[in-house]
């Protein structure tokens, strides 16, 4: 029911000129909001770029891959196309197929088009401008639901500035694509549902595609739960036959979506399917703490996090005010008001998360979902009589009196489990929300209005509202990051930050190597952009100098370079889903991957950064002032063994001794021998291995009691000191510190307070719901030091990508002609931590010298290559096999001698094998992305049906059969 409310319903027939005025007055006050919403970030010099705390995605993702983009895209206008594969990420991997989404956006184009010194403004501008579109979208789909012009001008404001938006803005810019393509997808569904034509929602499913496969899945399930819900609303009464042909023809069109979304699909299968799946997440409970739920009320006025990361509800202050009316709706059937709830209601339980992250972790990626239909449940209710009768206004105020009570009495004041930005924040919430309702009762009921006329009224009221909204999430916003009130504003970039760090990069050095050395090689190193050294170096690096070198930070890193890692026993590359961040620096690992340089010493770094070089590294030179040691030994991209072992024999052997036998004889998986039949099968006599265990001697124990098998860590952490004394065994070796099967026991929370050095009695209220809401965090990082030499092995369990089942953490500490001395170790998180032994090994580099010169020798010799093709030429001496350190990839076709051969599966666990007779031979690699033919097949296809789809509908008449909107 309309009612005389500030909110003028349109007339049906509203022209053009009508929307462009909507559409310039949103625009207007979108860039007056913005320039408050993002006041801090301007004044401050901030980009919205994160380098640290948890996420530093911007300097780790973000900046090098747009970067490397803008490289790719200037490469290909100047005729010199970079093709399908890149060297640079990681050990090399598709260039499309991980940067697909980046490199199909029209908007990353918009990005890479500027010089580079601006790269992070141009990000920032482009972050912003997606908000902007998510607002146009929302716009044109009000229209289409017939929402009236000042409707459509709030919900599209309210959706833009919502907290989610707000957030993905600093953290993940590219997050913002699917929030613009969500209102296209609905109106898309919404078009569909009333008879007329598929295009909008076929296009949006295409765009959905591009934005990612987490996008494409939570659009997907959106496009399902609206159907059907809609579907009722529009056809109540029809049998279930309707409903059958109707959603069979809803399904179509999805299809043909999907096949014109081939390249992208295909892409994603493929990822996904060499993508580990290995990871283990929080634990898996049914609800959230009861302090999480507590605070929930507390994100409608701020913008805080319900639970997991990107759980925010915030919107303008308008739309939550209206919250109660917009209950009173579920009744009426509204469908907006039912998905709100229903999705509401599911955000209470982590499985929701779950589900929509595809059942691995829970996070809150899906609420722009949840926000956009409480956005427009809101609005809704601004054309209904109740939003300005005195019946509506005492409802609106006493819900924003509860809010207040709540969130700063009681979650503040008395229970003091809330922050001071976050209630400060919602303090300007309802300080304009309540002026926003003092504007509708002086609307109401004030002569001096009624003097003017009933249109001027209105615009009065809906413009004082409007100007209300928007200054009060200026406030929440800059309450979130104001430095007076958060630190947050301390984890981004400031502007150029970026390219100065990378400036004094190590591996700026890499980028000189690579021009005077033509030869293939990777290069290994502890600094990157800075010198922590304890997590090594900041991943991905090697991405934006367009280096090659053994590093990666991506999602869909391939499982069987994870794999690989952990067979390895090597912690610093089997942590984590998604990244690899080293060898650990070990001798026969770097040689194997072809690493020839190690980058050192550094003019713009704190000293020691050489002592990491593994065995066989000498100084060569000094190249942009940081010291390059190159390998006595390099096989480039691989080399010929004569005799092989089963995958299932290696696995026999301990993790630091496979790094030995991988010296010595190629691995083929067990159903792969037939392959090898007739080369030398190696048995266990035939392996030297020659890894020795030293004694040593524990003392210096601080805030940490070691006993046989168990250690008690306490206060903010524990260290103690080994000693190994001298002894021939700890002579001319690489050190290493295993612990065996070490475990963290879970604390209650009397545990960990009384390990903490309090009385773990729960006396105030507040503290008995941190009692209740306790969750014990169970990851742990293991710090070992000799000399200048620091590392760390981590286990994250609770952590959104961790790898948990992990138990061995071996630490390479280097090479030492004399490895006796003393180890400092320290925990950082106080437990009871159990072990099955606590080992100091010494792994002599005689089984390494023995067989580096043979592998160089017997080397794959490279007479030329670019990143979709290589060249070169082995001499065997026997029937060998060919290893390369290519990740096992279907695109890489091997040709001998001009003709192809069969590859070998996952050889050395993960890599790429062929198999090549006795002599010399011509060996060619070509790479082509698997996906082309079949993705272009099924891309013609969906054109082709949505050809047929659009003239059987217009064949048909203006509406489809299927579909008969009230």
């Amino acid at each position: 029911m309309q009612s005389e409310a500030f909110i003028n319903p349109d007339n049906a027939a509203e022209n053009r000129s009508a929307f462009r005025k909507q559409f310039l007055l949103y625009t207007l006050l979108f860039i007056i909001t913005a320039l408050g919403v993002y006041l801090c970030f301007l004044y401050f010099h901030v980009t919205f770029l994160r380098t640290n705390h948890g996420n530093f995605d911007g300097i780790a993702q973000t900046y090098p891959a747009y970067a490397s983009i803008r490289e790719y895209f200037a490469a290909l206008f100047s005729g010199n196309g970079k093709g399908f594969w890149s060297w640079s990420l990681g050990l090399g991997d598709d260039y499309f197929e991980l940067l697909k989404s980046k490199l199909a956006n029209p908007l990353t184009w918009l990005i890479v088009a500027v010089p580079e010194k601006y790269l992070d403004v141009a990000y920032d501008l482009v972050t912003v401008f997606r908000q902007y579109l998510a607002g146009v979208a929302f716009l044109f789909f009000a229209r289409e639901v017939s929402l009236n012009g000042s409707q459509r001008v709030a919900g599209a404001l309210c959706y833009t500035f919502s907290g989610w938006m707000i957030t993905a803005a600093g953290a993940q810019g590219a997050f913002l694509n699917a929030a613009v393509v969500l209102p296209l997808l609905i109106m898309g569904a919404e078009r569909l549902l009333k008879g007329k034509s598929p295009l909008l929602f076929i296009l949006s499913v295409f765009l959905f595609f591009v934005s990612g496969v987490t996008w494409t899945y939570v659009g997907g399930i959106t496009a399902v739960l609206y159907f059907v819900l809609r579907y009722f609303h529009y056809n109540k009464g029809k049998g279930p036959g309707a409903f059958l042909r109707s959603a069979g023809y809803y399904c179509i069109c999805g299809v043909a979506g999907i096949l014109i979304s081939s390249v992208f699909a295909f892409s994603m299968v493929l990822s996904l399917s060499d993508a580990t799946t290995s990871a283990a997440y929080e634990p898996h409970t049914v609800v959230y703490t009861l302090k999480a739920y507590l605070n929930w009320l507390l994100s409608f006025t701020s913008i805080a996090r319900t639970s997991t990361y990107y759980t925010y509800l915030y919107m303008p202050i308008l739309c939550v005010m209206v919250l109660p009316l917009a209950v009173k709706n579920i009744r009426r059937g509204s469908t907006a008001a039912v998905m709100a709830g229903i999705l509401f209601i599911a955000s209470f339980f982590p499985v929701t998360g779950k589900f929509f992250n595809g059942f691995s972790y829970s996070v809150g990626r899906w609420f722009f979902v949840l926000v956009f239909f409480l956005v427009w449940a809101a609005v809704e209710t601004l054309g209904q009589e109740d939003f300005t009768s005195k019946r509506g206004l005492r409802l609106m105020a006493l819900w924003l009196a509860f809010l207040g009570v709540w969130n700063i009495g009681v979650c503040y004041l008395w229970l003091k489990i809330a922050a001071l930005n976050d209630v400060c924040a919602t303090a300007v919430s309802l300080l304009f929300g309540f002026l926003i309702l003092l504007c509708l009762r002086l609307w109401k009921h004030t002569d001096f209005l009624h003097r003017l006329t009933e249109r001027r009224r209105k615009r009065l009221l809906g413009a004082a509202v409007i100007l209300l909204t928007m200054i009060s999430v200026m406030g929440a916003e800059n309450f979130n990051v104001f430095p007076w009130f958060s630190d947050s504003l301390y984890y981004y970039a400031r502007v150029g930050g970026i390219r100065e760090n990378f400036a004094q990069s190590t591996q700026k050095a890499a980028q000189t190597l690579q021009r005077q050395d033509s030869s293939f090689f990777r290069t290994d190193q502890v600094d990157g952009n800075n010198d922590t050294r304890v997590a090594r170096v900041q991943a991905n690096e090697n991405l934006y100098f367009g280096n090659r070198s053994v590093y990666m930070y991506f999602s869909t890193i391939s499982r069987r370079w994870l794999l690989f890692n952990k067979a390895m026993g090597n912690n610093a590359g089997y942590f984590d889903r998604t990244t690899s961040f080293s060898n650990d620096n070990r001798a026969a690992l770097d040689l194997l991957m072809g690493v020839k340089y190690f980058l050192g010493d550094s003019s713009t770094k704190r000293p020691g950064a050489s002592d990491y070089a593994p065995f066989g590294f000498t100084y060569d030179r000094t190249v942009d002032g940081v010291q390059v040691l190159k390998s006595r030994y390099s096989i480039g991209l691989g080399t010929t063994f004569s005799g092989y072992i089963t995958e299932s024999e290696l696995m026999k052997y301990p993790p630091l001794v496979r790094e030995q036998v991988l010296l010595q004889a190629a691995v083929v998986p067990d159903e792969s021998v037939s392959q090898v039949r007739g080369l030398t099968h190696l048995k266990a006599s035939d392996i030297r291995t020659s890894i020795r265990s030293l004694d040593y001697r524990i003392r210096n124990e601080k805030n940490l009691t070691v006993r046989k098998s168990s250690m008690t860590v306490k206060g903010r952490g524990g260290s103690f000191t080994i000693d190994v004394p001298r002894s021939a065994d700890a002579a001319n070796c690489q050190l290493v510190l295993s612990f065996r099967g070490l475990t963290r026991r879970t604390n209650t929370y009397e545990e960990r307070e009384r390990l903490a050095g309090r009385s773990g009695s729960a006396v105030t209220l507040t503290d008995k719901i941190s009692r209740v809401s306790f969750v014990d965090d169970e990851a742990f990082t293991i710090y070992a030091s000799k000399g200048l030499v620091e590392k760390d092995a981590m286990y994250r369990k609770g952590k959104n990508q961790a790898l948990t089942d992990i138990d061995d953490y071996n630490i390479n500490l280097g090479y030492y002609k004399d490895a006796s001395g003393q180890i400092h170790i320290r925990i950082d998180n106080l437990g009871e931590y159990s072990f099955r032994s606590l080992k100091v090994y010494a792994v002599p580099m005689d089984v390494y010298q023995e067989n580096a010169p043979k592998l160089q020798q017997n080397r794959y010799r490279i007479t030329g290559f670019t990143n979709d093709r290589v060249k070169g030429t082995v001499n065997a001496q026997k029937d060998s096999v060919l290893f390369l350190s290519i990740l096992d990839n279907p695109g890489w076709k091997v040709r001998i001698d001009g003709r192809p051969v069969s590859k070998i599966r996952d050889t050395d666990l993960a890599f790429t094998g062929v198999r090549v007779s006795a002599g010399k031979h011509t060996v060619e690699l070509r790479y082509s992305p698997v996906v082309l033919r079949p993705a272009a097949l099924l891309t013609i296809t969906g054109i082709l049906a949505i050809i047929i789809i659009e003239v059987l509908r217009r064949r048909r008449g203006a509406r489809n059969k299927y579909f008969v909107a009230k």
